[in-house]
């Protein structure tokens, strides 16, 4: 005889249950609708001495697929059209929280845009890891920029949800949420 009572889209520890299908199928609906309202992807890794440039290209391609390199004497530089496998890695993976946060850390106040770096190491093994700022190594630094702060936000949350309320607020940043 329990007597907690589960909540929808919530384990019986009362933590968001990644398995229940209902609430994944809400995210993927408003993370599709939420992307078209990302205007520009801006990617740029610095390449090493002792790295291979295709070995690079090749971490930036396992997290943008579409993405359009250019090999520059200072680095890689491409833009992308799509975030829909970098959402699908942080999905696969189970870290919206950290993924938020990482996103998040680099968004100013008011802005339409973002930048957040992703380590090369984890990317090439297609890992997607929100780096803290300056890795010794150098990462893959991403710029996004959206119609405005609201539509950024809602894809921020829409493809890193917040597992910390309810599922059904999970996807709408907090300046969003209806008042309890």
């Amino acid at each position: 005889m329990g007597l907690f009572v589960r909540l929808p889209g919530r384990n019986s520890s009362g933590n968001y249950d990644s398995r229940d299908k209902a609430p994944a199928r809400e995210r993927f609906i408003a993370r599709a609708a939420a992307s078209r309202a990302v205007r520009r992807i801006r990617i740029r890794a610095p390449i090493r001495a002792t790295e291979d440039p295709a070995k690079v290209e090749a971490a930036v391609r396992n997290v943008f697929p579409d993405a359009l390199v250019e090999i520059a004497p200072d680095g890689l530089v491409a833009q992308a059209e799509s975030l829909d496998r970098l959402a699908e890695l942080i999905a696969n993976h189970r870290i919206p929280d950290s993924a938020r946060g990482g996103m998040l850390r680099g968004h100013p106040h008011g802005a339409a845009s973002l930048a957040f770096r992703l380590g090369k190491q984890a990317a090439a093994a297609g890992r997607p890891h929100f780096s803290p700022p300056a890795s010794a190594l150098g990462d893959i630094e991403v710029g996004l920029e959206a119609e405005s702060e609201e539509a950024l936000l809602r894809w921020v949350y829409a493809t890193a949800p917040d597992t910390t309320v309810d599922a059904a607020l999970a996807t709408v940043p907090p300046p969003y949420r209806p008042a309890p």
